[in-house]
């Protein structure tokens, strides 16, 4: 789904640049951080199994922790990009 966001968003390039710009860096980010999680995730289970931990479970909230901040932040920039030049109503 990132990728198909981001060819959208080169679509949609010279109508508005600077959302497009946004989604680029917040599904670009979303596409990397989702690998970096995913090898991070496996690496510790197979840390933990192999020195014996058996008390890896705060580790894994640690991550999860890790993992939402980042995710918080994507939203931050997609919500951004969907409110950019947007004209304020007068009343």
């Amino acid at each position: 789904l990132c990728v198909v966001g981001m060819v959208v968003a080169v679509v949609r390039w010279k109508v508005y640049p600077r959302a497009s710009l946004l989604v680029l860096i917040a599904l670009g980010m979303e596409l990397i951080l989702s690998i970096v999680f995913m090898l991070l995730f496996f690496g510790l289970g197979a840390f933990a199994v192999r020195y014996a931990i058996t008390t890896s479970g705060w580790m894994y909230t640690g991550l999860y922790f890790l993992q939402d901040i980042f995710f918080a932040i994507v939203l931050i920039l997609l919500v951004k990009a969907a409110l950019t030049d947007r004209s304020v109503a007068t009343a």
